[in-house]
């Protein structure tokens, strides 16, 4: 009996491997690496925290952009089979634009903010801090 256990397990893992997709990684730049928001022990910090005190992290988090309105509610989520529910913050408002491009002018206002491609791609259209 143990001799076909063993069997059994061999076939699942030979068929899981043909089933196997191989993961891409792609290396980051150093001058990129030396450029970010938080380093590697920074972001795992921040991801436990965000498993461990997951209110408090998003509450934290939430304070990084501008609101309109200030949120007051941080989350309302449900998992189940016969419901599912996902509301972030939302009793709060905010401005996209906002907390995307207006809140960077000073900082950056001789650099690009966002270039778009139409379907031409002869055509681009540039949008600047200025």
């Amino acid at each position: 009996m143990p001799k076909k256990k063993k069997k059994i397990i061999k076939k699942r893992k030979k068929a899981s491997k043909k089933n196997v997709e191989k993961e891409l990684v792609f290396k980051t730049k150093k001058d990129w690496i030396s450029k970010a928001t938080v380093n590697k022990s920074q972001y795992e910090k921040k991801y436990k925290t965000s498993l461990s005190d997951n209110d408090s992290f998003w509450k934290k988090e939430g304070k990084r952009i501008n609101w309109i309105k200030p949120y007051t509610k941080i989350k309302d989520v449900k998992y189940s089979k016969t419901d599912v529910k996902i509301k972030w913050f939302y009793d709060g408002t905010l401005n996209a634009s906002a907390n995307c491009i207006d809140r960077h002018i000073k900082k950056y206002k001789d650099k690009t903010a966002i270039i778009w491609v139409g379907d031409d791609p002869k055509i681009q259209k540039k949008i600047s801090y200025k």
